[in-house]
């Protein structure tokens, strides 16, 4: 098995890209530009910087929670496309709503961790061991650096943008993860590690959470310590993306490629809910974003047997969404036409001939990428190495 150092750097040179190929052994951190290449809001760090402060504090609305980071936060920006939690019953109440308060001796990576309010509902439990904060903006320390004293020997800061892959290797080189075992897949869930936090509003906030998903498939990162579960604040219309069904206009080739390695879906809700968001998040002003919470957990075998199959027929169809399945089927390879009698036999579409890509099962999607993945005229090559998805939530 590769180090986790080793697997953390293959996945930095896909940065960029929306989809990591499990395929892609042998890339490093010194790829082509294409893929190395860091987008301006991870760029890395600077020293010395200034901690920004707003010239005219907020005012914070009525029966706002009058809690420490609620009154502290008032002369404090946020950063663009982000909202942090920072109602601590309602971080409380998430964090329970993923089950960590049920797992022993933990170690959480909380990432995104803004100024801590997830933070702080983990390290309240007495079953975490440790969580491990990875944020690198400025304005934020000083809502961060004290719990290092609060909480002596159960917390950790990463000073490290969370959009780059290094900031995850470093918890690994900084011995971070002695004591927490390797659980072998099969096995069961792993009781001792939880990867939690925030996904940014924006697309860069959409490639990162589908390459923390599909890690999965190769058992890369984090996930060669077992199959550790995941809890996530992110925007509702990328949880919307992901979670529909065949036939809803949602419905999006991420649904097809991330459920088929984990079982993802949403957490409870605070009672009364995260609305309004001013009574609950840290967040710009004007930012209209809805964010809600969700759990991923890593299924014991995926649903194909080979990723990338799924991900080269998912890219091509999904590109004719409208289409008849056998229509756009035949057109992702010369000759790949030949199998659709064969996929009618096995069940694709036998309810609906000309049924549309869009409305194919995830069974259908099953069928389509194993028998693709078994056809000894498939292309050697799945997985695009110079394609770049800019695309927004």
């Amino acid at each position: 098995m590769q180090s986790l150092r080793a697997s953390t750097s293959q996945l930095a040179a896909c940065a960029a890209c929306a989809l990591p190929s499990t395929s892609r052994r042998a890339f490093t951190s010194s790829a082509p530009s294409l893929h190395s290449t860091i987008p301006r809001p991870a760029r890395k760090i600077q020293p010395n910087k200034v901690v920004k402060i707003l010239k005219t504090p907020r005012v914070l609305p009525a029966g706002t929670p009058q809690t420490e980071l609620f009154t502290a936060l008032t002369s404090t920006p946020a950063v663009r496309a982000r909202s942090s939690l920072i109602n601590e019953d309602s971080a409380q109440a998430i964090v329970k709503g993923w089950g960590v308060d049920q797992m022993e001796d933990v170690t959480v990576v909380d990432t995104y961790a803004g100024p801590g309010g997830l933070t702080r509902a983990f390290l309240d439990l007495p079953n975490v061991k440790r969580v491990i904060a990875i944020e690198d903006a400025y304005r934020y320390l000083p809502f961060l650096d004290p719990l290092k004293e609060r909480y002596p020997g159960r917390y950790e800061h990463i000073l490290e943008d969370p959009f780059r892959w290094e900031a995850y290797s470093t918890v690994e080189k900084e011995g971070l993860f002695d004591g927490v075992p390797d659980i072998p897949w099969e096995q069961s869930l792993h009781p001792k590690l939880f990867f939690a936090g925030h996904i940014p509003s924006n697309s860069y906030g959409q490639q990162l959470f589908v390459q923390l998903v599909a890690a999965m498939a190769g058992q890369m990162w984090y996930f060669q310590k077992g199959r550790m579960q995941m809890g996530f604040l992110g925007p509702e219309a990328l949880w919307q993306k992901i979670l529909a069904k065949p036939g809803d206009n949602e419905y999006h080739k991420l649904a097809v490629l991330l459920n088929s390695l984990a079982i993802i879906e949403r957490s409870p809700m605070p009672v009364g809910g995260l609305e309004p968001a001013t009574m609950h998040f840290h967040r710009p002003r004007g930012d209209t974003a809805i964010v809600r919470p969700i759990k991923v957990t890593p299924r014991a075998q995926p649903l194909v047997k080979n990723y990338d199959a799924l991900e080269y027929v998912t890219r091509h169809m999904f590109v004719a969404k409208a289409t008849a399945w056998h229509k756009a089927f035949s057109a992702i390879s010369p000759g790949a036409g030949n199998l659709v009698p064969k996929l009618v036999e096995q069940g694709v579409g036998q309810s609906m001939l000309d049924k549309p890509v869009s409305h194919l099962t995830m069974d259908e999607w099953v069928l389509l990428a194993n028998a693709f993945d078994s056809w000894p005229f498939r292309p050697q090559t799945l997985f695009d190495d110079f394609s770049f998805s800019d695309e927004r939530i």
